[in-house]
C-alpha cells in the first residue's frame, strides 16, 4: 500500500489554481523536505506566492515510514540521517 499524495509538483497546480482564483489559501498537506532540492523547492514557492499574491501554505516534514522514500528509489536511512 502506498501513501501520500498524487502530485509529483503540486507547485505546477497550484500556480494554476492561483491564475483562476482570488481569495482561496493555496496549500500543500506534507512536502517531505529530504525529497526536495531546497533551493528549487524555495523557488517553486516564492514564485507561486508571489503570482497569488501571498496565499501559499506549505507544510514540511520529513516523512513517517519508508513507503514514502521506496517509491523514489531512496533509502530512508541515507536521507533522513
Amino acid at each position: 500500500m502506498l501513501f501520500g499524495g498524487g502530485l509529483p509538483s503540486p507547485w505546477t497546480f497550484l500556480a494554476h489554481a492561483a491564475a483562476l482564483t482570488r481569495r482561496i489559501r493555496l496549500a500543500t498537506a506534507i512536502t517531505l523536505l529530504p525529497l526536495e532540492d531546497p533551493v528549487r523547492l524555495a523557488e517553486d514557492v516564492s514564485d507561486v506566492d508571489t503570482l497569488s499574491g501571498g496565499r501559499v501554505e506549505i507544510g514540511v516534514g520529513s516523512g513517517a515510514g519508508e513507503q514514502e522514500y521506496a517509491v523514489f528509489g531512496r533509502d530512508v536511512a541515507a536521507d533522513v540521517s
